[in-house]
């Protein structure tokens, strides 16, 4: 039948443009989350960020401590081995800061695998976008042990030291670039003609 034929040609040029657009997105105004996860039995938070926030520009969202290695110690013993954890997030980008605490002796630490993770989520863009990719574009690459998209509105920065030597002197500061993503609108039309035409035949079937 023409109809078949036809809503079927439709469904294979739809499947085979379905290619993403990039788009220029903005979190500015958005309400998003952020969260320090410990990776090992070492590491463990001090101050966890308060979430969610709203993003602003400028302005810093998130601010916490940690300990990479004194999890278990008293508090006091955690306080002097302890780092400051802070994220701004822009438009399309973000940057972590890793600084020195004062008090602590804590200047390098490394370790064996990943001892720490920092989560941003609830990533939703004004234009409806959703996140696609992230690239570290400034800092250190050595202490970064995972750059992931965690899912469509949410990623992840895995570190496995802090205070790298080749860094330099605390604060280091790490900056990330958001890739966001929406599918080209006429994809979906075409995609809803094909299917919608195939399933108007089955029925008169």
């Amino acid at each position: 039948m023409l109809v078949h034929r036809v809503s079927a040609v439709l469904l294979c040029v739809s499947i085979l443009v379905l290619t993403p657009t990039y788009v220029s997105a903005t979190l500015i105004g958005d309400s998003v989350s952020a969260s320090i996860q410990p990776l090992q039995g070492s590491a463990g938070v001090i101050t966890q960020f308060v979430s969610p926030r709203v993003v602003v520009d400028p302005g810093v969202e998130f601010g916490g401590s940690f300990t990479p290695n004194a999890a278990s110690q008293p508090l006091p013993i955690q306080l002097i081995n302890s780092f400051e954890i802070e994220i701004d997030v822009l438009a399309s980008a973000f940057q972590i800061k890793v600084l020195q605490v004062s008090g602590s002796i804590t200047g390098f630490t490394s370790f064996t695998g990943t001892v720490l993770r920092v989560n941003l989520g609830d990533l939703n863009p004004s234009d409806g976008a959703f996140i696609s990719g992230i690239t570290q574009t400034a800092g250190p690459t050595s202490p970064i042990g995972s750059l992931l998209v965690s899912s469509p509105s949410s990623v992840l920065v895995d570190f496995i030291a802090f205070g790298d030597p080749g860094a330099g002197p605390l604060p280091n500061i790490y900056k990330f670039q958001l890739q966001t993503t929406i599918p080209e609108p006429a994809t979906f039309f075409l995609v809803a003609i094909g299917l919608a035409g195939i399933v108007i035949v089955r029925r008169k079937k």
